[in-house]
Formats: structure tokens, sequence, C-alpha cells
């Protein structure tokens, strides 16, 4: 009975325990898709279809339309800049038009720009931000889309191809401490889509940073951990948990087995650099703790007793009838 309680209760247990997982999933998927479809919008724009590599032509309403766009973004979902970027950004080469290395046409920081550790200072003003290492992996998929994507025909309709990549430093500082600097603060990814220009060319890319501090605070409980396996990507809870001792199985793709709840979730994200998973794994403790397992134990601990006081009387009866017994033969 025990054994059959307990059987009910973690089936229970790992069915509940998938649905919240799921349930994070979905808040992951739904973080990524709002950003990739806000580049792609953003992509979409007249303005930037028709921007040129030094943004000459950009005009004022259609600067004004990416900001609200980026700015909507940047207050919702975990991103932290755009950049229009040119299809052949060479950030080591110096551009002859300005004297200066080469970079993206326009960048949109505003809501970062400026701010360390959550709060802005004359220091903060100091504080150096590097860009160099996001602006090296725009031009790894620039290069890329331009070779699969090179013209907008192959688009089929609003499936834009994306691209994230491996985790870089970015300029974003508003986690660094500079009192106590640690790059990890201020790395992430940068998630590009294509834009064409009115003739339909691959012209660039619009791209967006994400903080991997920032998504993983989308991940509660210290129990999950995004993983991208062809970027060797890996972005766990921001609080302690199994997944500490989980690092093999993470980067598998497969769940603990020392778990008594564990699982992997296929996400549905817009990458042509890999796909990703959701890893899940909680602490035993929690199944042990539940009032089903608890009260499996109380109801088999009763049988223990009731069992062991029907054994405990059945012992006494046999003993009194063996007295008995003896008794009557003494007598006769």
């Amino acid at each position: 009975q025990e054994q059959s309680a307990l059987d009910a209760a973690r089936a229970s247990y790992r069915n509940e325990s998938r649905e919240r997982a799921l349930d994070i999933a979905t808040t992951v998927e739904t973080n990524f898709n709002a950003i990739y479809s806000g580049l792609r919008t953003m992509a979409r724009l007249p303005g930037v279809r028709n921007i040129d590599r030094y943004g000459r032509n950009f005009s004022a309403d259609a600067h004004t339309t990416v900001q609200e766009i980026y700015n909507n973004l940047a207050s919702q979902v975990s991103m932290s800049e755009v950049y229009i970027v040119p299809r052949d950004l060479n950030p080591d080469r110096v551009d002859p038009a300005t004297g200066s290395l080469e970079a993206p046409i326009v960048t949109f920081d505003e809501l970062i720009v400026g701010r360390s550790g959550g709060h802005r200072s004359h220091e903060d003003d100091e504080l150096p931000e590097i860009e160099i290492f996001e602006y090296r992996l725009m031009r790894q998929q620039a290069q890329r889309l331009s070779g699969s994507f090179n013209n907008e025909s192959r688009v089929d309709g609003l499936a834009y191809p994306a691209l994230t990549g491996p985790e870089v430093v970015t300029c974003d500082n508003t986690r660094f401490d500079p009192a106590h600097p640690d790059d990890k603060d201020r790395s992430g990814l940068v998630y590009s889509v294509p834009f064409y220009d009115g003739e339909g060319a691959f012209a660039g890319l619009v791209s967006g940073v994400m903080l991997t501090a920032a998504l993983r605070e989308l991940l509660p409980d210290g129990f999950y951990a995004l993983h991208n396996s062809a970027n060797q990507y890996v972005a766990p809870a921001s609080q302690p948990g199994p997944w500490r001792e989980a690092a093999a199985s993470i980067a598998a793709d497969r769940p603990a087995s020392d778990l008594i709840y564990s699982d992997v979730i296929k996400l549905k994200i817009a990458d042509g650099s890999g796909h990703w998973t959701l890893w899940a794994g909680q602490p035993d403790s929690l199944f042990w703790s539940r009032s089903d397992v608890r009260a499996a134990h109380t109801v088999a601990r009763t049988g223990y007793l009731v069992a062991l006081l029907v054994t405990l009387l059945l012992l006494l009866w046999w003993r009194s009838q063996q007295a008995h017994r003896l008794h009557i033969e003494r007598i006769n």
C-alpha cells in the first residue's frame, strides 16, 4: 500500500513539475519571440530598407519609429540595445570616410548607456563600453546570412532567418560593478535578422543584444538552465540549485539521472545557429516534503504499528493457549 501511494505521488510530482517547466519554457520563448518580431519589424521598415552606409538618408521619422520599437522592447523583455549594421562591417578596419574603425550605421542604446550596477553616476560616464566583440560577431553573422539569404526572395513570407552566436562581452554595463569587475556581468548574446534594400538585395543586419544575466532571471528557483549546443551557450538560473551539479547533463541535453524529476524541453526559438533547450531539474527534497508522500509514510507507519500490535496479541493468545494446555495436561 505504501509503495502504491508513493508511486502515485511520484507520478503526480513529475506531471506537476513538467507543467511548471513548460510554463517557464513558454516565458523564455515569448521573450525571444518578442525580440525576434521587433527586430524583424524594424528590418521591414521603409526607412531601414533605404538607409545608406552612413545613415545620411535615415529620416527623423524612421529614426523615431525604430526608437519607439526599441523603447518598448527594452522596457518589456531582456534586450539591451539595437544596431543597424551594414552588410560589409569590418570593425578591425579603418573607414577612410571617417578615419575611425568601422562601426554599425545606427545604434539605439539610450536605456543602458552611461549606467553601471543599475544606476548612473559620474564614474559611470568614465566606464568603458566594450563593443568590439559584438561587432566582430555581427560581421560573422552578416557573412553567413549574406551567403544563404542574399536576396529577400529567399525569405518565405515573414519567416525571416535569425542568428545568435557564442556568448560575448557586450557594452551593456547596467549590471557591471566597477568595484567588483566581472565580465560575465556584461556578457550576452547578439540576436540578428537581415534587412534588405528596396530592390531586395541583402543590405545588412538589425541586431539586438541580450544580457545573459537578464535571461537567467527568467529562470526561477535554481531549477532550470538554457542551452544552445551549437554555440556551447549555457544560461543557468540565477539562484543556486541542481544545475550546479548537472553540467554534463545540460551540455548533453539529457535529464539528470539521479533526480526524481529532471527533463529537457525543446524550445521554439527562431535561430539558424542551432536549437535551444530548457533543462529542468528539481531537488529530491521537494518530493519527499510533499503532503501525499508524508501521508503515505504515515499510513505505512500506522500499518506497521497495527501489524506489530496484532502480532503481539497473537503471541499473547498463543502463549495463553499453551499455558492452558499445559495446565490441563497436569490435571489429567
